[in-house]
């Protein structure tokens, strides 16, 4: 463009500024690698919600309700096995007494009358819903594999303290069960996902029953004797698989978190920083 030959004017100077600018800015966002306008990248936002990946979508809070499910189907599989198996542990175990049978329920619970109260607080107060979770599954794995090991070694006792330690991360996963339930689902959702949750659990129940008792069959007919064995062992690793779905949890719940989902959402996920802290006379304003 040639300059004019008299003194420019104020409106040559603010149209030449004004595309000087317009050319600094593009410099700009070239330079910080953004080639795209405010109002496309606002689209591209937009788009990325819309996404099957992203924590407000139907399938991606899907998935999730279908991992707390799973979070407890070890714990219920697990917790009726005695039943499904008691003539085969009174074979197993000629020694066992009906009140050493007895104990192997009511060792897992008489504790949770008073351990879940505390196991819930240490949740909220200290640990989180995350590492609470994954602390219990790993603890319900361990207690398991105590059962296992006492029936393999024929020790009643092993079994006992198996069952103990396997009942005090049982209860208390599920209560961060419920509360993973309450932080994912709001409203109207809420009293269905307490619904699917629990009897999704009871399901553990269910195929227990079952499918204990046919590998038991199953083991005999080749190794006699080493059916009931490898029953407890099927058990472990269902915990195992509970726990595996507990961590998988654990990373989308964490997600959802780092994208800061809003607080009014449907899909929203607060954050245990922003919540106000718990105490325990708190329990005096229910």
């Amino acid at each position: 463009q040639d300059l004019p030959q008299h003194p420019p004017s104020a409106k040559w100077l603010l149209k030449n500024r004004g595309g000087n600018m317009s050319r600094d800015g593009e410099q700009h966002h070239a330079l910080l690698g953004d080639h795209k306008p405010p109002t496309q990248r606002g689209g591209d936002e937009e788009t990325e919600k819309q996404s099957i990946f992203h924590p407000s979508s139907g399938l991606y809070r899907f998935v999730v309700l279908i991992l707390i499910c799973n979070t407890t189907f070890g714990s219920y599989y697990c917790y009726d096995i005695p039943g499904a198996l008691k003539g085969q542990l009174f074979m197993h175990f000629p020694e066992m007494t009906q009140l050493q049978y007895n104990l192997l329920y009511s060792l897992y619970s008489w504790p949770n009358t008073v351990q879940v109260f505390f196991g819930g607080y240490i949740i909220d107060r200290y640990l989180g819903v995350r590492r609470g979770c994954a602390i219990c599954c790993v603890v319900l794995c361990f207690g398991q594999a105590l059962v296992c090991f006492g029936v393999q070694q024929r020790r009643v006792d092993l079994v006992l303290a198996g069952r103990f330690l396997f009942g005090v991360g049982g209860e208390t996963l599920a209560v961060g069960q419920s509360a993973y339930a309450a932080q994912w689902f709001k409203g109207a959702e809420l009293a269905t996902a307490f619904g699917v949750v629990l009897s999704f659990s009871r399901i553990g129940s269910a195929v227990n029953f079952d499918v204990s008792p046919a590998v038991v069959e199953y083991v005999n007919e080749s190794q006699p004797g080493s059916g009931l064995i490898w029953a407890m062992y099927v058990g472990n690793i269902f915990c195992v698989f509970s726990l595996l779905c507990c961590l998988l949890l654990n990373w989308m719940d964490h997600r959802a978190e780092k994208m800061r989902l809003d607080t009014d959402s449907v899909a929203s996920v607060v954050s245990d920083e922003e919540d106000d802290p718990v105490k325990m006379s708190d329990c005096l304003q229910f």
